[in-house]
């Protein structure tokens, strides 16, 4: 397991997720349908940021040139756009705005996890 290790994850994640579930479950029916959005909308994001660093995965021993630059802005768009997204979701849902804030930084830290990867696969240069 790389990075900082899975205590300084799995402790803030858990307790991250415990708020969301505790702000989903506390909301309205017709409130949990405006969710929806909201549900399917950010993790699809750092889903397709993460899908087009497969597609585009440059491996030098394997091809003679490397990705061209435009490859890299995807990823970069997906980071500005989970932030903006985020924002707009913790501004627009009045009566859920815990609930929005804390799942989006939980799709926000997956977002910025598969930028890094993403990116770190298009150039084939990896940390």
């Amino acid at each position: 397991m790389g990075g900082l290790g899975a205590t300084y994850f799995i402790i803030p994640f858990t307790i991250l997720a415990a708020l969301a579930t505790v702000g989903f479950v506390r909301q309205a029916s017709g409130t949990r349908r405006r969710l929806l959005s909201l549900i399917v909308g950010l993790p699809a994001i750092w889903v397709l940021v993460g899908l087009w660093g497969g597609v585009f995965w440059f491996d030098w021993a394997h091809h003679a040139a490397p990705n061209s630059r435009w490859i890299q802005y995807p990823p970069v768009a997906g980071l500005l756009f989970s932030f903006l997204a985020a924002a707009y979701f913790c501004f627009c849902l009045r009566g859920a705005r815990v609930f929005a804030l804390v799942y989006s930084l939980i799709n926000i830290y997956f977002t910025v996890t598969m930028f890094f990867l993403s990116e770190m696969a298009v150039t084939g240069e990896w940390l």
